[in-house]
């Protein structure tokens, strides 16, 4: 009986799905909050010695992204110094640890002290998966196996809002345990990157890993070729990134993107999805509306997934920015006719569960899966782990103020503006993108430095120590 041949395409979907599983724990940790504040606020639900207060709330939900200022710009360097897939492993252990204080927890600072870990290691695996997933994809599927990241932490956002609501704090808690720890196990087998591999000096083994991974070993050595252009650097220089025209370029479009994701206020909707349908006073089941938008955040990133590699990343993203600013817009209408003591009704009813449901699918479809992709295609070689962990520093520190002080923000501004403002910001982020982002559909990394230094291909092969496949 013959065993039947893997595809190298679907060989690089196992992997990537595999890489990202810590991912889809992600997810759990984000929507984390939503259903387990509720309880945590709850006398009669709450595990700990006693109900936690408005400010602790805060605190559980932001903590985790405020140390991550701090350890992520260490993170860049880790992933070049002992490789992606050891880095990736380094991760496992702290998770583990969070996972069973959230079980054991009857204090507040254990609760702190888990989400602080899972804060740092959630941020950090994320640089090192979109690194590793970039550098191992073929160019005609890469933002296929880009729009992984965000499709199964949506799927683990999913699995929180759609049980958390229901069960009780210690059992999903053991649930969460289970999953983190069976995660962590399939990371043993994975291969570490072809340019880590390379950049050690460890060429056959790097030969070995990308003749796996292509279609034929022609396509492989083509590919060894291009690297072997320049010499493995060890000790980039760090000024490069902003002396060298491409690194810059692509620098700044990471920069920009990065602060996009945070400043259009999805995760002001997020991370409080559960308390901001208890604030409308609809009459939809809040908890209701929570599984509806994880299913939504699902689909779309599926259809995201699918359609990434044909229509290209700047279409989907101009459209989607644009679809979010009517949710952030419909959002502020709501609040501003509650505000003003209209009365709800009829259509009115239901306007912030379709609002919610409108960016969800636009931020999940669009920038929330599209991100991922770009600023590993924008940014190469050396220059891609420094240059993503400075996207992803100022990312942590936008995401960790909105969530700390959402509620403060739409105190001080009314919800009504805060949305609007939201709103604003997707379109001015819609035309950044249509202006200064090139496409980068099924273009190898080294075409699209050659778009982003303005030279043609063949001229910036000869010329840039930065043009490899990867």
């Amino acid at each position: 009986m013959m065993i039947p041949v893997i595809s190298s395409s679907l060989k690089q979907y196992i992997i990537v799905i595999t890489v990202n599983l810590s991912v889809f724990c992600l997810g759990l940790d984000v929507a984390w909050p939503s259903p387990m504040l509720v309880k945590l606020r709850n006398p009669e639900e709450t595990p700990l010695t006693r109900p936690i207060t408005e400010d602790e709330g805060g605190w559980i939900a932001s903590i985790g992204y405020l140390f991550s200022i701090f350890t992520l710009p260490f993170v860049g360097y880790l992933v070049d110094l002992i490789g992606r897939k050891y880095s990736i492993l380094v991760m496992c252990w702290p998770k583990v640890i969070a996972a069973l204080l959230t079980v054991f927890a009857t204090e507040v600072w254990m609760i702190l002290v888990a989400r602080v870990l899972t804060g740092v290691t959630n941020t950090s695996s994320i640089l090192v998966n979109m690194i590793y997933c970039t550098e191992i994809a073929s160019s005609e599927i890469r933002g296929a196996l880009g729009s992984v990241l965000p499709l199964l932490a949506s799927l683990g956002v999913l699995v929180v809002l759609g049980i958390g609501p229901y069960i009780s704090y210690l059992n999903l808690s053991i649930l969460y345990t289970v999953i983190i720890t069976c995660s962590c196990i399939p990371l043993i087998f994975i291969p570490d990157t072809p340019y880590s591999l390379y950049s050690k000096g460890k060429i056959e083994e790097a030969e070995k890993v990308l003749t796996s991974l292509r279609e034929s070993k022609t396509v492989a050595l083509e590919e060894m070729k291009q690297l072997s252009h320049r010499e493995p650097k060890q000790n980039f220089d760090k000024r490069e990134l902003f002396t060298n025209k491409a690194c810059l370029k692509g620098l700044i479009i990471a920069v920009v993107l990065s602060m996009g994701i945070q400043i259009v206020g999805y995760n002001c909707i997020s991370f409080y999805l559960q308390t901001i349908f208890e604030i409308t006073n609809t009459s939809v089941s809040p908890a209701f509306s929570s599984v509806v938008i994880g299913l939504i955040q699902l689909m779309s990133g599926i259809v995201s997934s699918v359609i990434s590699d044909r229509c290209g990343r700047k279409p989907i993203l101009i459209t989607t920015l644009f679809g979010m600013a009517a949710g952030m817009i419909g959002l502020g209408v709501f609040f501003t006719l509650t505000q003003h003591g209209v009365k709800i009704s009829g259509f009115l009813n239901y306007l912030p569960v379709i609002s919610v449901a409108i960016s969800s699918w636009c931020y999940c479809g669009g920038i929330g899966s599209q991100y991922f992709v770009l600023i590993t295609e924008v940014l190469d070689g050396p220059a891609r782990a420094i240059g993503t962990s400075i996207g992803l520093e100022i990312s942590t520190i936008l995401v960790f103020l909105l969530t700390r002080y959402t509620m403060e923000i739409m105190t001080a501004l009314g919800a009504d503006t805060t949305y609007f403002v939201f709103g604003a910001v997707c379109v001015l982020l819609a035309l950044f993108v249509l202006f200064f982002v090139p496409e980068t559909k099924q273009k190898t990394i080294a075409e699209i430095q050659s778009a982003l230094s303005g030279t043609c291909r063949k001229e910036n092969e000869e010329s840039s120590e930065y043009d490899s496949r990867f």
